[in-house]
C-alpha cells in the first residue's frame, strides 16, 4: 500500500515542478522581451543619419556589461555566498528603471546641424 502513495506524490510533485519551471521561463521570456525595447528608443531618438552609429555605440556600451557584470559577480561570489551578487543585480535592476522613469524624458528624434564646407562655402544642413 505505501507505493502506489509515493507513485501519487511523485507524479504530482512532478506536475507541480514543471508548472513553476514554466511560470519561470515565461517570466524571463517576458523580461528578455521587455528589455528589448530599448532599441525601439535608439531608431526614435537618434538622428536620422546617425541611426547606425548610435545603435552600434548602444550595442557596444551593452556588449561591456556582457564583459564586467561576470566579473564583478565573480569578485563578489569568491567565497561562495550568492547574497551580495543577488543584492548587485536587484540593485542595477532598480537603477536602470529608475533611469527609464526619470532620465530618458519624452522620446523624440534628435536634430543635429551639420555643416558641409565645400569650395571654402560654408552650408548648413539640417
Amino acid at each position: 500500500m505505501q507505493k502506489p502513495i509515493r507513485i501519487r506524490f511523485t507524479i504530482l510533485a512532478a506536475i507541480f515542478i514543471n508548472v513553476v519551471i514554466i511560470f519561470f521561463m515565461c517570466l524571463a521570456f517576458f523580461g528578455n522581451g521587455f528589455a528589448s525595447i530599448t532599441w525601439v528608443f535608439v531608431s526614435t531618438m537618434a538622428p536620422k543619419n546617425l541611426v547606425g552609429f548610435t545603435g552600434g555605440v548602444f550595442n557596444f556600451i551593452g556588449g561591456l556589461s556582457a564583459i564586467f557584470v561576470p566579473l564583478v559577480i565573480g569578485y563578489m561570489v569568491e567565497e561562495g555566498n550568492f547574497n551580495y551578487a543577488l543584492v548587485f543585480i536587484g540593485a542595477m535592476g532598480i537603477f536602470g528603471a529608475y533611469c527609464y522613469i526619470f532620465l530618458v524624458g519624452k522620446a523624440e528624434r534628435i536634430q543635429v546641424k551639420m555643416v558641409l564646407i565645400n569650395d571654402g562655402q560654408t552650408t548648413s544642413v539640417v
